[in-house]
């Protein structure tokens, strides 16, 4: 990717990675849809970086 480093570049591979991970178990323990899911923890860290603030 240009302009990122391949340090950079991991960091975000491997974020995709759990985030993906995380939608798919928590859709799976809720027995909800992964699009659900997904929007679920997305409005939980709004929440939480809210909170920061």
């Amino acid at each position: 990717m240009e302009g990122y480093g391949a340090d950079r570049t991991d960091h975000l591979i491997r974020y995709i990675y759990t985030a993906t991970r995380h939608v798919i178990q928590k859709s799976k323990e809720e027995n909800i849809s992964t699009h659900q899911a997904a929007k679920e923890l997305a409005e939980k860290r709004i929440q939480d970086m809210k909170k920061l603030k």
